[in-house]
């Protein structure tokens, strides 16, 4: 028997999609056609289009024109419930979990199982159990999802879809908090499900992970669609072109700058999850970070930020000797933090792009404690001048910009500070090739500037690209530095599992 017989096959029609919210058209007459048993990457910058389509399929938008048809019937427009009923699931790139219930709790939370008003625990911890089987993942039903990794979280959202016979699935930026070997088992986890019958649509902006994994795509640009067709006769070369609408620059060696006194040091730095590290970034020079899911990266640097107090060692910022012990003395020293998770950690949701781009430099802008709003504001648009921000009014909400547009208004926000010490954890996270394409010559500058800068990235492309030398991080230990030259995916995996010691 045909493995695709084990779930019913759909297939998914959009046509001549149009949408306009006020005054702005989002969407242009766009069609998207999906295949049974496929997956389907759908691709473009931020701000394209993608996630307003895919909330026209969700039933969450209502199309000013144009229709859904799900195996020939149509689907309700704005209707979510319909869209559910009909096997279609939206795993979203902010996984919506909750940490302290069990992982059979998330997957029926909503939709419990009841018999007379008694709650059926031990049938949904069982079914739980053999959605999981079925995902060949090794995950305990009781276990608290608040303990699982970042790709294990990513398998329940995935099960929480197939529970309830999910027929379409739409992943959004799914390996973004993801390591190589977490990506490869999400991959296999997605083939699978493919060969059972399921469609996938996979939207990222990691190409090479496209090209690994997907059958067909369609990319979006200011609402249009400006190419399709099968991913093997392409490359991520023209995909990244037409998703940006203009050739990309090739990929080059970073001119290295005048190195100048060190600016970071850390001596024998040990805190839970980091075993002894040493090493030192100078001005003018960009230092990588990189290694696996776990490895001490991250708790190195909330070591480095006074997040967490090291139990041993030094961690010295542009002269001072003390180890700072909160981010408020990390900051008085001279240490800027750029954090991993944009939205959670980073932007202030309900201020404005002016407001968001000032916080952490007040002083600059305020006069006997009061906040001078023209000063603000003046300093806010030469930042953003500077840096190419493309927002039309300073006052509107930091969620109005792009991904990549609310990143360099977070770097304005650091730079504001006048810190010679930045640290840039996954600077890039949930951006297109296109905004990457622009923060990777503004962390160069930095550097030319003479600050000293810390990236941490799992994407060895992007190091590749602003880093003079890397530190490949392996259960909390350094386990080797590489120059630009030196550093490749097989370099770095080959250090990062321990299967190599030396570059």
């Amino acid at each position: 028997m045909d493995a695709r017989a084990a779930t019913p096959s759909l297939r998914l029609d959009l046509r001549d999609i149009a949408v306009a919210f006020g005054r702005v058209q989002v969407l242009h007459g766009v069609d998207l056609a999906l295949a049974p048993g496929e997956v389907h990457a759908l691709l473009g910058e931020n701000g394209a289009g993608k996630s307003t389509l895919m909330n026209v399929l969700g039933g969450v938008v209502t199309p000013a024109r144009g229709s859904v048809a799900v195996d020939g019937v149509a689907l309700p427009p704005g209707s979510p419930r319909a869209a559910q009923r009909l096997g279609i699931a939206f795993i979203h790139q902010e996984l919506n979990l909750v940490n302290d219930l069990s992982v059979w709790e998330n997957l029926f939370l909503g939709r419990e199982w009841h018999v007379a008003g008694v709650r059926r625990a031990s049938a949904m911890r069982r079914r739980a159990g053999e959605v999981l089987q079925r995902l060949g993942v090794s995950l305990a039903p009781d276990m608290r999802v608040g303990a699982l990794d970042a790709a294990h979280k990513q398998f329940v959202e995935i099960a929480r879809a197939l529970l309830f016979d999910a027929r379409v699935v739409i992943m959004d930026e799914p390996t973004t908090a993801l390591a190589e070997h977490e990506v490869a088992r999400l991959f296999a986890c997605m083939r699978q499900l493919r060969d059972e019958g399921v469609s996938l649509i996979y939207i990222s902006h990691k190409l090479r992970e496209v090209m690994q994994v997907c059958d067909r795509y369609t990319v979006l640009r200011d609402g249009r669609v400006v190419a399709r067709g099968e991913v093997q006769a392409t490359d991520e070369h023209r995909l990244a072109d037409a998703m940006v609408g203009s050739a990309l620059a090739a990929r080059s060696t970073p001119s290295p700058c005048a190195l100048g006194a060190a600016l970071l040091a850390v001596e024998g730095l040990q805190a839970p999850g980091v075993h002894g590290v040493d090493f030192e970034v100078r001005s003018g020079e960009v230092v990588g970070l990189t290694g696996l899911a776990g490895d001490g990266r991250a708790e190195l640097i909330d070591a480095l930020c006074g997040h967490v107090a090291p139990r041993a060692g030094e961690v010295r910022i542009a002269g001072h000797d003390r180890t700072p012990r909160s981010p408020r003395a990390a900051l008085r020293q001279g240490l800027g933090l750029v954090p991993r998770n944009r939205k959670e950690n980073s932007i202030l949701k309900d201020l404005s792009v002016q407001q968001n781009q000032s916080i952490s430099a007040l002083g600059a802008v305020s006069r006997w404690g009061v906040i001078d709003p023209r000063a603000e504001g003046k300093r806010a648009r030469a930042d953003c001048d500077r840096l190419g921000v493309r927002v039309h009014r300073l006052d509107a909400p930091i969620t109005h910009l792009s991904g990549g547009n609310q990143q360099k208004v977070i770097l304005a926000k650091w730079l504001a500070t006048g810190a010679p010490v930045l640290v840039l954890d996954n600077p890039t996270q949930g951006i297109d090739v296109g905004a990457k394409a622009e923060i990777h010559p503004l962390i160069r500058d930095l550097a030319q500037q003479g600050k000293a800068v810390l990236v941490s990235s799992a994407e060895v492309t992007e190091l590749q690209q602003v880093c003079d030398r890397v530190l490949v991080f392996f259960r909390g230990r350094i386990a080797a530095e590489l120059t630009n030259a030196q550093l490749s995916e097989d370099a770095v995996l080959r250090l990062a599992t321990g299967v190599a010691t030396t570059p």
